[in-house]
């Protein structure tokens, strides 16, 4: 959070984002499996235009599944960064701590979020 010039993470906030992107992959892959798995019929009978309608429709069925798999795999990398960007800020943090008690005479042990 933006508290004029200050930049405060609130603790767990990675963690509660990472989460979200993951609920996010996990409802794409789900959406992405029930069109895989669903069927259509045509109501053109077997005329050659409908031939060749069921082949489009099915081609853009493969291209949304594709699609949908893509920002699955885009969620998941979004979450991992996110929990890594969570990990390196908590130790710069712990870190910078450790270097002001230290400056200030102190021992060195911090004790942070």
């Amino acid at each position: 959070m933006v508290d004029g010039e200050i930049l405060r993470i609130e603790p767990g906030a990675a963690e509660r984002i990472a989460r979200a992107f993951e609920v996010h992959a996990d409802n794409l892959l789900e959406v992405s499996n029930k069109l895989r798995r669903s069927g259509f019929s045509t109501g053109f009978a077997g005329f050659p235009s409908a031939v060749e309608l069921d082949i489009g429709f099915s081609e853009k069925r493969n291209q949304a599944i594709a699609h949908l798999l893509q920002q699955v795999e885009t969620a998941r990398v979004m979450a991992a960064t996110i929990r890594a960007a969570g990990a390196a800020y908590r130790g710069a943090d712990t870190e910078a701590g450790r270097a002001i008690h230290s400056a200030a005479g102190g021992s060195g042990q911090v004790t942070g979020p």
